[in-house]
């Protein structure tokens, strides 16, 4: 074999060697980027094109700033990425878990499809849908005791039974009695009656609302104890700006 032949055969071992790593490393995949958290825990209120989401993403220690910011990606059903960010506060800290609150609203439509990523690395969505109402129309919905409604901007929560007198059903009594509620709306506690009077009315303005209690179930019997009723109110909620 002559000179020649020993280059150019060593040119093209070269070659093959070097093509050889550059596919090996081109196909080797890089390990995959662990998220800071799993999942974000939650509810979504979703109803007229306007979605609430709330609830907890589990960090590895309370120091980090969470915050969350919403993309929109695509559309047919269109899809909504929520952008989660942790932010470290302190360069020590013990390592605790910590819930970090976070709360998003956003519009969309009612089918759109979630999903979320922190530090631009993706998680799961472990969020309990719920109904979201408009009191554009003038709404008229039904709660049970410990259950919750977002009307617009304001979460309304039936949070117990304050006192029931109503004259039982199967009973003849004097006096109609009434029977008043507890409520949790934009953050504020209320009561209200059935029927209202001068000291606790069936209607109440909460900040750009009216709250009126139009019915409660069930009726009262004399066979039942208070605490065994399963307590269902129905509220309608209005914009106070639109009263009639």
């Amino acid at each position: 074999m002559n000179t020649n032949n020993k280059i150019i055969w060593g040119v093209v071992g070269v070659m093959v060697l070097v093509a050889g790593a550059w596919l090996f490393f081109r196909n080797k995949k890089e390990p995959a980027a662990k998220p800071l958290a799993e999942k974000a825990v939650g509810v979504h209120y979703a109803g007229g094109g306007v979605h609430v989401v709330e609830g907890t993403v589990a960090l590895p220690n309370p120091c980090y700033a969470l915050s969350v910011a919403v993309e929109k990606r695509g559309s047919s059903p269109e899809k909504v990425l929520l952008r989660f960010t942790a932010t470290p506060t302190a360069d020590v800290c013990a390592e605790v878990i910590y819930s970090a609150p976070f709360r998003a609203t956003f519009d969309a439509a009612d089918n759109a499809e979630l999903s979320a990523t922190i530090n631009d690395i993706p998680i799961a969505l472990d969020l309990e849908p719920r109904a979201r109402v408009s009191a554009d129309a003038r709404s008229i919905f039904s709660l049970t005791q410990g259950e919750e409604r977002w009307v617009e901007d304001m979460l309304i929560t039936f949070t117990g039974v304050e006192d029931d007198s109503r004259c039982p059903v199967d009973v003849v009594c004097v006096q109609a009695g009434w029977v008043t509620l507890r409520f949790l709306a934009g953050g504020e506690e209320i009561l209200l009656r059935l029927p209202g009077d001068s000291t606790v009315p069936n209607a109440l303005v909460v900040g750009s609302y009216i709250i009126t209690l139009v019915n409660v179930e069930p009726p009262a019997r004399s066979d039942k104890s208070l605490e065994s009723l399963l307590y269902s109110a129905t509220l309608r909620v209005e914009l106070h700006d639109t009263k009639g």
